[in-house]
């Protein structure tokens, strides 16, 4: 199934070639250079092949006023948003969604892409593992961000540097925390940032993360270890994506 509409554009199921697709309608660059930006930034996407990735077959600035599209494979499964509000899974399937998505991030980064919205609303999940979905929020990790009001991202999932700091520290770590985030919320039942508003649960990431033992989740001391260092305050604290690949396999 898909996430229902995100604050950053309007979504629509279309028939692509006969296969069903998500048509992502996202506001329109801002400048002809912004424009080739994304450009490049859906050709790098639409090469992409990794089986906890959605993939993208088309997209493109159009002309002014009309804004960006974005059209990816529809993936059928469960949202992981739905399970957190059922109050979550066992370790051992937490695990397995974590070691997919790493995997995902990993051959993102890779190829020089940050998602930017890691949370349980962009993850389905399917019989064998999760897919990380929703690139509408996707930026090149070198160079200038495209332009957004305020922060960007899912409360309770969004790493504290942005909310800080703002987009001059968005870094393939702000990923590193949402994957860490989802699986805390899977867990637990309830993301690692918590608050009265909005404002309070964006202040509540800058916090160290409540240990999801003491949130009554039942998992080894390796695994909680690991998820804490993913949920590091300090960005440089988290381990990148391919040491997570490796650390989730080791449990």
């Amino acid at each position: 199934m898909a996430p229902e509409p995100a604050a950053s554009g309007q979504l629509r199921v279309v028939l692509q070639d006969g296969v069903r697709c998500v048509l992502k309608q996202l506001p329109p660059s801002r400048s002809p250079a912004a424009a080739q930006q994304y450009e490049r930034l859906v050709r790098t996407l639409r090469g992409l092949r990794h089986p906890a990735l959605a993939r993208v077959v088309g997209g493109s600035a159009s002309g002014e006023g009309r804004g960006r599209r974005l059209l990816t494979r529809w993936v059928e499964g469960t949202c992981a948003r739905e399970q957190v509000e059922d109050g979550g899974l066992d370790a051992d399937r937490t695990l397995d969604v974590l070691r997919a998505l790493a995997g995902g991030l990993e051959h993102l980064h890779a190829a020089g892409v940050i998602h930017r919205d890691v949370a349980p609303g962009n993850v389905i999940l399917t019989g064998d593992g999760a897919v990380l979905i929703d690139y509408g929020h996707a930026a090149p990790a070198e160079g200038a961000l495209f332009p957004s009001a305020g922060v960007v991202g899912t409360p309770g999932y969004v790493a504290p540097e942005e909310v800080l700091e703002g987009p001059v520290m968005v870094t393939r770590a702000v990923d590193v925390y949402g994957l860490g985030a989802v699986g805390y919320a899977l867990l637990t039942g309830v993301p690692p940032a918590r608050g009265q508003d909005v404002l309070d649960v964006l202040a509540g990431a800058a916090r160290p993360a409540t240990p999801p033992s003491a949130m009554g989740a039942r998992l080894s001391g390796a695994f909680e270890s690991v998820l804490l260092e993913a949920l590091a305050p300090e960005p440089t604290e988290r381990p990148d994506a391919a040491t997570l690949v490796r650390a989730l396999a080791s449990l």
